[in-house]
């Protein structure tokens, strides 16, 4: 793993969210040192598709991991809705052993019937993506075991469940 974590905000991201994050990344990478950036970036408009109103969530993780200085890995969430070819929506994106990840708070910030959550609801949606998303930049791939934060959701109700915790086999691939 890398030296900390820095959690880089893309666009308006309210900070509660910025702070429930920082404080799971905290509880979840114990040993690793985790910041919030001071300066939010303006995601480049040549991610955005204004036909679908998204972002393409490969080019927005891209142009995170090259703004990337390597000494700490980067959890960049994004106050935006974001998509891969194949995919309505994504929660988030890296890619395995990158030191990158994104986490989008597009469908994270409405219950299934699509009315908005509270804040504390929302930053723990963030949160627990940004730990499975940082898991696979530091190297795991999802995990099929039920309450393994590695486990692949694209449901917010098993993500409000989620307690942000990793199975034996990932916790120990994480150490390795």
């Amino acid at each position: 793993m890398t030296q900390g974590i820095r959690v880089q905000p893309v666009g308006a991201v309210p900070d509660a969210v910025l702070l429930a994050v920082a404080r799971a990344l905290r509880s979840s990478y114990a040993d690793t040192r985790v910041t919030v950036a001071g300066r939010r970036w303006r995601p480049p408009a040549s991610a955005y598709r204004p036909g679908r109103e998204q972002y393409r969530a490969d080019l927005l993780l891209d142009w995170v991991c090259a703004r990337h200085d390597g000494a700490d890995a980067i959890v960049a969430i994004a106050n935006a809705d974001i998509y891969e070819p194949g995919y309505n929506f994504l929660f988030g994106l890296s890619y395995i052993g990158s030191g990158c990840a994104l986490i989008a708070l597009g469908h994270l910030d409405r219950s299934d019937n699509g009315a908005p959550v509270t804040r504390p609801r929302l930053g723990h949606r963030a949160a627990m993506i940004a730990i499975h998303e940082l898991g696979h930049a530091y190297g795991l791939d999802h995990c099929k075991r039920r309450g393994c934060v590695m486990r692949y959701e694209d449901q917010v109700g098993p993500v409000d469940r989620e307690r942000g915790q990793f199975c034996a086999d990932c916790r120990s691939q994480l150490l390795a």
